[in-house]
């Protein structure tokens, strides 16, 4: 047995307890980092978050001057495990930090333990922890799966110990990459390090998972003494997706989780692409007033109702907020006291890196004491791309802590948003139909979880109509318009003003967690006015100005329910705006004529939207001749490099049965594309058939590439998206 592991083993199962309880939990990540990986290695980038009790030594004391002056707390180091790339080549890993192993076809460069400390992020004084965030480059060979394990002593005291009481989070990389030719990155979670649970009742944990691949996430119990050390008993009902556990607090004390959170390539799949792991303790408290209770470990009462706090913020639970980097972003957080008597003490965090928070304070004394907010600020650097987790806790007066809820960020994808200017109706205007659309900045899903749609009444301010998107059936999400009606059963109150308003998430891009549009809660972001039913009498027929759009497949009526024939249409056609203009013919055989103006058509969808870094082999055939994707560059600007390459000379290139490519670059606008570039090295002898390439500096934008074969129908060939960057222009992109 490798050394190394043998140390993890015999710490787990013989421990010197006198060593001190003070592990809080943690959880370990890892992504890809996005400077362009070589042919034989890539740089990994390990993120950490662990918390310690605070007052047990200077190495885990942290307070607002430590955070500020980006002090580090912990001990210990990931170590490698038995699997470490090269450990089979011969060379003691063993107190080796960096090394480089030579194997017959490559140099591999890797690190075989990395610092346990990390900057302090948060901590608590009145329930004594301090958590931190950090993260690591490693270099790691392509075509390896391997992993990475924190073990040391001690959990505090636990009412279940399974395998003594040291603690182990075991990691697990796998740089293979997937079948769409990207790398993998592993998934992330956080947990506030302690969860306070009322004894003498159920409760329900939940775990938040999010993954910036957009992969299929399930959880499990570890069930290893490398993946759980101490702890491995599982502590309730654990659901895999969501990932959820259901405890019922019977005695008081602590118990140990430790999960397991894996990605899958698909919902059916059942190898995971990586592992991570996800530890905190359940804290079982007693009741504070009297109130007989049965069913539990000790002679205890429980409280009369109060309820805990509870985080009620513009966020919901779970949603998934696109930052770009080197921006300011400022979120506030609100939570609402569960009794009148009560007051929120504390709202405990686990937040990112160089996040700072607001004092917490009561939002509005008079109008709404019970609820209290914090706002949190954050920076985030161009070397901190990707997902990170804000997890709040509220903490009253009376003791109770709330459920928590967590926020991710996923920084330097930029989010849809809904664009003021461009509704149907516009803002302000009179309507006499229940049709509306808006525009977005960017193309647009239909959001997995709940978010509202909401229609107020103006001089009240009262809710006049609510609908879910997720299963409402009258919206349509159309490349980058929002459309939807409401029901026809609805009445409108005549000459009345109303607004709507938007949920965060209503709309969301496609790519890592979803990330979602911003709530809107102006009430001048989108007004209208109902308009005065005008009725003209004919023959004993009363005729109702009531249209609905013909976009969505609704036919115009009279009262009688007879649709309105149309005998002309003509349209006039700009590069901005279409105008149609329709002769509609009413009872009394009297041209009426209506003119309106609507949106120039949009562009269709993209077959297919790729991040940089993408490597991918491609056979154009009759079904799909021509080769299309797209991709987003989210700053300022970017050195992009297309590459379609054949690996075959121009005088084999037709026999070998490889494609001669051609490569089209295009900028898309919401209503036009452009041409920026056409290349393609194969039209003649002394050109270079082996490759097609484009190389631009780009500004912020979407951008749609087209391979063409102009010489040949179809062929094969290796398709790569590249993004140069250096110290100075840190760029993202979809």
């Amino acid at each position: 047995m490798n050394f190394k592991l043998a140390f993890v083993l015999v710490l787990l199962v013989v421990i010197d307890i006198t060593s001190g309880s003070h592990y809080r939990g943690g959880s370990i990540s890892w992504s890809v980092d996005p400077l362009q990986p070589t042919h034989d290695s890539v740089l990994i980038r390990i993120s950490q978050r662990h918390s310690f009790r605070r007052t047990y030594s200077t190495s885990t004391f942290c307070d607002q001057q430590t955070i500020t002056a980006g002090g580090v707390i912990g001990e210990g180091s990931l170590e490698c495990g038995y699997n470490c790339p090269g450990a089979n080549n011969g060379i003691d890993y063993e107190n080796i930090t960096d090394v480089t192993v030579a194997t017959p076809w490559k140099k591999i460069s890797i690190v075989s333990s990395v610092s346990g400390l990390v900057p302090c992020t948060d901590y608590s004084e009145l329930y004594d922890y301090s958590s931190g965030e950090g993260e690591t480059i490693v270099t790691i060979p392509t075509d390896v799966r391997f992993n990475y394990t924190y073990a040391s002593c001690c959990w505090i005291s636990l009412l279940t110990i399974s395998a003594g009481e040291g603690w182990s989070l075991n990691l697990v990389i796998d740089t293979h990459r997937r079948r769409n030719g990207r790398f993998n990155s592993s998934p992330k979670s956080a947990m506030n390090p302690v969860v306070r649970l009322a004894l003498g009742r159920e409760h329900t944990i939940k775990i938040p998972m999010a993954d910036s691949d957009g992969d299929s996430l399930r959880c499990r119990w570890g069930n290893t003494l490398t993946e759980c050390g101490g702890i491995c008993q599982p502590q309730g009902q654990l659901q895999s997706n969501p990932c959820e556990i259901t405890y019922y607090a019977a005695q008081v004390g602590y118990e140990g989780i430790a999960i397991v959170i894996e990605d899958f390539e698909s919902a059916n799949s059942t190898v995971p692409l990586s592992s991570i792991p996800l530890q905190f303790l359940i804290q079982i408290v007693p009741p504070t007033t009297e109130m007989p209770i049965t069913g539990v470990t000790g002679n205890y009462t429980v409280s009369p109702p109060c309820n805990p706090p509870v985080y009620v913020g513009r966020r919901p639970h779970g949603a998934c907020i696109g930052v770009p980097s080197n921006a300011f972003v400022m979120e506030e957080i609100q939570v609402r006291t569960g009794c009148s008597h009560t007051t929120i003490t504390d709202i405990l965090t686990t937040s990112p890196q160089g996040m700072t928070k607001s004092n917490v304070t009561q939002s509005d004394p008079l109008i709404q004491p019970d609820i209290y907010s914090m706002y949190v600020y954050w920076t985030p650097q161009s070397y901190q791309t990707g997902i990170h987790q804000l997890c709040i806790t509220p903490a009253a007066s009376d003791g109770q802590t709330g459920t928590q809820a967590c926020l991710t960020f996923q920084v330097d994808i930029l989010p849809p948003e809904l664009i003021g200017n461009s509704t149907y109706p516009q803002n302000g205007d009179t309507v006499s139909s229940n049709n509306f659309y808006i525009f977005a900045s960017r193309y647009i899903f239909r959001p997995t979880r709940d978010a509202y749609i909401r229609f107020y009444r103006a001089d009240t301010n009262a809710l006049e109509l609510e609908f879910n998107v997720v299963g409402y059936p009258s919206i349509w999400y159309q490349s980058n318009r929002l459309s939807f009606y409401t029901n026809f059963s609805h009445t409108w109150e005549e000459g009345q003003d109303y607004y709507i308003l938007f949920d965060s998430g209503v709309i969301t891009g496609n790519e890592s967690c979803g990330v979602e549009s911003s709530p809107i809660s102006s009430p001048y972001f989108w007004r209208f006015h109902v308009a005065l039913n005008q009725q003209t009498t004919d023959g004993g027929v009363t005729y109702i100005n009531r249209s609905y759009s013909a976009d969505l497949d609704q036919e115009q009526l009279t009262s009688e329910g007879r649709p309105i024939q149309y005998t002309t249409q003509q349209t006039q056609q700009t590069s901005t705006a279409r105008t149609t203009t329709t002769t509609r013919t009413t009872a009394t055989n009297t041209p009426e004529i209506i003119t309106t103006a609507t949106q120039q058509p949009l562009l269709s969808p993209c077959p297919r939207y790729w991040q940089f870094d993408t490597l991918v082999n491609v056979t154009t055939n009759e079904a799909e001749q021509n080769y299309t994707f797209c991709f987003d560059v989210n700053q300022f600007q970017s050195d992009v490099t297309i590459t379609a390459n054949t690996y075959v000379s121009c005088s084999n290139w037709k026999q070998s049965g490889a494609g001669d490519p051609m490569l089209e670059l295009y900028c898309r606008k919401q209503w036009s594309e452009q041409l920026l570039a056409v290349n393609d090295d194969g039209n003649a002898n002394f050109q270079n058939c082996f490759a097609a390439v484009l190389s631009y500096r780009l500004p912020r934008g979407t951008y749609k590439v087209v391979v063409r074969h102009p010489k040949c129908n179809y062929g094969r060939f290796e398709l790569r998206l590249r993004l140069d960057r250096n110290s100075e222009n840190h760029i993202s992109s979809k």
